[in-house]
């Protein structure tokens, strides 16, 4: 999962079980580890250009109610600003 999809599926799965809508056969759980799983893999040392007119975004995701895989993004791009 590339940076920028890793986020926009950490903010859909920050919306909860309830507002999960996707698909019943694409379980929560599993993108949330697909997620999580792609941060591991992610290069720390890789130069990206990351703009971000505000970190409120990625600070609202830092919340430990979130699935792990939310927090490990924000945490993943917080570091790599």
């Amino acid at each position: 999962i590339p940076y920028n999809c890793g986020g926009i599926l950490a903010n859909i799965l920050s919306d909860g079980v309830e507002a999960w809508t996707i698909s019943s056969s694409i379980e929560q759980y599993i993108v949330n580890q697909e997620v999580y799983d792609a941060t591991q893999m992610w290069d720390l040392h890789k130069s990206r250009t990351i703009n971000y007119r505000s970190l409120t975004p990625i600070l609202r995701l830092l919340n430990e109610n979130f699935p792990t895989g939310c927090i490990m993004w924000a945490v993943w791009a917080m570091t790599n600003l």
